[in-house]
């Protein structure tokens, strides 16, 4: 299977029979952890992200305030 772009990953690993745990990292709002598991079967996905801002010179368009990171945390725990 060829994959053109994220959204073909769920596929993918149904296709591999890869269906007992898995894991995502770096979650932000849990967007793609629901494309995951709605296409993929899974026994149990972890979402992971530390939803904290880093000051020490990281530069990243998702490294958000700690408060802007709160509301992304509360997002993802109801997706």
């Amino acid at each position: 299977m060829h994959i053109k772009s994220r959204s073909d990953i769920p596929s993918l690993l149904g296709n591999l029979k890869l269906t007992g745990q898995g894991a995502e990292i770096g979650v932000l709002r849990g967007g793609f952890s629901v494309t995951l598991l709605c296409g993929w079967g899974c026994r149990t996905l972890y979402s992971i992200d530390p939803w904290k801002h880093v000051d020490s010179g990281y530069t990243d368009i998702n490294n958000l305030s700690n408060g802007a990171y709160e509301q992304c945390y509360k997002t993802a725990c109801k997706a």
